[in-house]
């Protein structure tokens, strides 16, 4: 699965879940059900691939300052909600991760934390060996 199909993903359960999180993860997960296993584990990866891509210190920081939190689970957070609001928030964010700062970040991440590890939760159920993304670290 290339990124455009990952995003296309993401894209329609933004657009069928609208501002709800728990709309939107019910949204990837059907459609991740949907997939035969193969395009399973290619949707993972891909997550796993820009999850670890936007998961820099940099960003684990703005991430925190934006929302005022000091722990690195609050990164996670972020990076999911940026995630489940596509590719265009994902693309300014890599670019400077301070507009973070322009987002309710605080409010919006703890409800985030599934949308973050649906295609792990999925894989595992299917007993598929795969990396958990709330066990990675930010990096440099």
């Amino acid at each position: 699965m290339d990124e455009a199909q990952y995003w296309a993903i993401v894209e329609r359960a933004k657009a069928r879940g609208g501002s709800h999180v728990h709309a939107r993860v019910s949204t990837v997960r059907d459609e991740l059900r949907a997939l035969p296993l193969e395009g399973l584990i290619a949707f993972h990866e891909c997550h796993v691939r820009v999850y670890r891509t936007l998961l820099t210190q940099s960003f684990a920081e703005a991430a925190m300052k934006a929302a005022l939190a000091d722990d690195d689970e609050f990164a996670h957070a972020a990076v999911s909600w940026v995630l489940s609001e596509g590719e265009q928030l994902y693309s300014a964010v890599r670019t400077d991760a301070a507009v973070l700062g322009d987002y309710p970040v605080r409010r919006l991440a703890s409800l985030l934390s599934e949308y973050a590890t649906t295609s792990y939760e999925l894989l595992a159920a299917e007993n598929i060996v795969a990396v958990d993304p709330l066990s990675l670290d930010p990096s440099a």
